[in-house]
């Protein structure tokens, strides 16, 4: 008698790429419709800033980062409140995890700049120029707002800038809370100003010299 080797059945072998092909089809469904909501939304709020009397332009917007982020990518945006106070940057990026749109890092990658109304206008570059929100569920998200070894330089027919330098600025506001729940309508704030260096004669310089 001659033995014979069974044969197995190569559809068990293709199980394991079938569900992974299934989880992918249906996480980039998910990835697809998250960032047609977050164009939409987008979209939305420029308008509603518009029909309040802000100044919103900017070029077409582009979202990527598929399949874990949802990164999108404002260039030329320009900003400007009715009170004449605003901010243009020559691209403005922002990002969050696709499956934690609930917390975005917004950054200026190629600087900034700051419109005083009267006082004209102010360029910001630096190492790192970003703002991040979470907790948008919240009736008061967290705020953070941070730039590294910053440099502001006042552009033509401008008034100087207070701070000429500093090796970190960081503003924060959250919640305040009371057993680990915000029970109150009350908000922490966290101001640091490190190393700062102000224009000559003003008043940031004259306290680090008194300091």
């Amino acid at each position: 008698m001659t033995d014979s080797t069974p044969r197995h059945p190569r559809r068990g072998l293709a199980v394991p790429f079938v569900i992974v092909g299934l989880a992918l089809a249906a996480w980039t469904g998910w990835w697809f419709w998250l960032t047609d909501q977050v164009e939409t939304r987008l979209t939305a709020q420029v308008e509603v800033l518009r029909q309040d009397g802000w100044t919103v332009t900017h070029a077409p917007v582009t979202t990527t980062g598929w399949p874990f982020r949802t990164r999108v990518s404002m260039p030329q945006a320009v900003i400007l409140a009715p009170s004449g106070h605003g901010v243009a940057a020559p691209e403005l990026v922002a990002e969050a995890s696709s499956w934690n749109p609930d917390h975005w890092v917004v950054v200026a990658p190629d600087g900034l700049t700051l419109t005083r109304a009267d006082k004209g206008r102010i360029a910001v570059a630096g190492d790192g120029l970003r703002f991040s929100i979470s907790h948008l569920r919240d009736r008061f998200p967290d705020l953070r707002a941070e730039m590294i070894r910053p440099t502001f330089t006042a552009l033509e027919g401008a008034e100087p800038f207070p701070i000429a330098s500093a090796e970190q600025i960081q503003l924060e506001t959250r919640p305040h809370r009371t057993d680990g729940a915000a029970s109150t309508d009350e908000l922490d704030v966290l101001f640091r100003l490190v190393d700062a260096r102000g224009r000559p004669g003003g008043p940031v310089e004259g306290a680090t010299r008194q300091g």
